[in-house]
C-alpha cells in the first residue's frame, strides 16, 4: 500500500510540474537594430497564447509578435526543442545612440512573466545596407516577389535584374515592411520580363553591392581597382 501512495504521490507532482511554465531560449540570439529577423520562442508548457516583449533597465519593453508554431517531427529531441514553440520578428531596437547592445527577452503566460536577461543583442546597422537573408526562388515568373531581410534596405537600393549577357534589363526600387521600414523589403519582377535566364543583385546609390560572389578587379601592379559582381541567377520559364 506504501508503495501505491508513493507511485500515486509522485504521478502527482510529476503531472505538477509539468503545467509549470518554462521559456528556454531565443534562437537567433542577436539580429540587426532595424528589425524583422526571424525568430523561434522555446520553452515548456508554453500554451498556445503567450505574448513576448524585448527591452531593458531605461528602454522599456517593445511588443514581439509571436504566434505558436506548428509541430515539426523532424526536430531533434533535446532540451531547446521540450515542449512549445513560438515564431516571431523582432521589433526595431529603441535603444538610444545607434540602437545596439544586449537586451532582455520577457514571454508572459497566464499573467506569469519569465525573463531571459541579455537573451537578445541588437546589432548596429553598417555604413552602407547589408543583407542577412534572402528568398530568391530559381524558378521564377513575370511578377513574383523577391524578398530581403538586414539593414538600411531604403530608398536608395534597388534590385537590378542583368540578362545572360550580362546586360541591365531592369531596376525596381525596394518596398519596405511596414512593421521595420528598413529591415526587410520586397521587390516584384516586372510583368513583362521575358523567359530566359538571368541574375539579381542589390546596389544601393553609392554602389555597394549585395550579389552572389564578387572579385575583386586589379590593375597591371595588382591594385585592387574595384570589383566585378555575379548576381543570384533564376530563370523566367515560358516559349521562347
Amino acid at each position: 500500500m506504501t508503495r501505491e501512495l508513493y507511485l500515486i504521490a509522485a504521478s502527482l507532482l510529476l503531472v505538477g510540474c509539468e503545467a509549470i511554465p518554462d521559456f528556454v531560449s531565443i534562437t537567433p540570439q542577436f539580429g540587426y537594430v532595424d528589425g524583422c529577423t526571424p525568430v523561434t520562442l522555446q520553452g515548456s508548457n508554453l500554451g498556445t497564447e503567450a505574448t513576448a516583449s524585448v527591452g531593458g533597465p531605461n528602454v522599456g519593453q517593445t511588443d514581439i509578435p509571436i504566434q505558436p508554431a506548428e509541430f515539426d517531427p523532424d526536430l531533434p529531441d533535446h532540451a531547446q526543442d521540450i515542449g512549445f514553440r513560438y515564431e516571431g520578428v523582432m521589433p526595431i531596437s529603441v535603444r538610444p545612440d545607434d540602437g545596439s547592445g544586449w537586451q532582455d527577452i520577457s514571454m508572459t503566460i497566464d499573467e506569469q512573466s519569465m525573463t531571459l536577461l541579455h537573451a537578445w543583442y541588437y546589432l548596429a546597422c553598417p555604413a552602407s545596407f547589408d543583407v542577412d537573408r534572402s528568398a530568391i526562388p530559381e524558378i521564377a515568373s513575370p511578377g513574383d516577389v523577391f524578398r530581403f531581410g538586414g539593414c538600411g534596405l531604403d530608398e536608395t537600393v534597388e534590385m537590378v535584374v542583368f540578362d545572360a549577357a550580362e546586360a541591365e534589363v531592369v531596376r525596381i526600387a525596394l518596398t519596405g515592411n511596414e512593421f521595420c521600414p528598413t529591415g526587410e523589403a520586397t521587390a516584384a519582377l516586372p510583368n513583362d520580363l521575358m523567359p530566359g535566364d538571368y541574375t539579381v543583385q542589390l546596389i544601393d546609390d553609392e554602389g555597394t553591392v549585395y550579389a552572389d560572389s564578387c572579385m575583386p578587379i586589379k590593375d597591371k601592379k595588382g591594385k585592387a581597382i574595384g570589383e566585378e559582381c555575379q548576381g543570384f541567377p533564376f530563370t523566367v520559364e515560358g516559349a521562347a
